[in-house]
C-alpha cells in the first residue's frame, strides 16, 4: 500500500510539474494518456496474475514456494511492523522527523482526496474535449 501511494504521489508530483511547463489542454492530455496506461498495465498484470494462479495451483513445486512465500510475507509484515514501532519510540522526541511526519501524511491525505473527487478520464477512444 506504501508503495501504491507512494507512486500515486510520484504521478501526482509529476503531473503537477508538467502542468506548470504546458498548457491546460497538454496537461489534460498527458493525465489522460498516463491514466490509459496505468490501467493498460493493471489490466495486463491482472491476466499474467490470474494466469500464474492457475498453473501455481497444478505444479506442487510452486505450491510449496508459494506457503514460503506467505509465510515470509507475515514474518516481513512483522518486521515491518516492529521496525516502524522502534522507529517511533526512537524519533518521537525528534521535531524535524515529527514535523515531517505530520506533512507526508497531510499530503497523502490531500492526494487521496484530490482522486476521489476528480472525475475519471474520459475513455481514450473518445473524442478530446474543446
Amino acid at each position: 500500500m506504501r508503495q501504491l501511494l507512494s507512486r500515486l504521489m510520484l504521478l501526482s508530483i509529476a503531473g503537477v510539474l508538467f502542468s506548470q511547463v504546458c498548457s491546460e489542454s497538454d496537461t489534460q492530455n498527458f493525465q489522460n494518456e498516463l491514466a490509459e496506461k496505468m490501467k493498460q498495465l493493471r489490466e495486463v498484470r491482472q491476466k499474467m496474475f490470474a494466469i500464474e494462479r492457475k498453473a501455481a495451483e497444478q505444479d506442487e513445486i510452486l505450491k510449496k514456494i508459494n506457503l514460503q512465500y506467505v509465510e515470509l510475507q507475515k514474518k516481513m509484515g512483522e518486521l515491518n511492523q516492529r521496525r516502524e514501532q522502534r522507529l517511533n519510540v526512537l524519533l518521537k522526541d525528534n521535531p524535524e522527523y515529527q514535523q515531517l511526519k505530520y506533512k507526508l501524511e497531510s499530503l497523502r491525505k490531500e492526494l487521496m482526496l484530490s482522486r476521489e473527487s476528480k472525475p475519471s478520464p474520459a475513455p481514450s477512444n473518445a473524442p478530446p474535449a474543446n
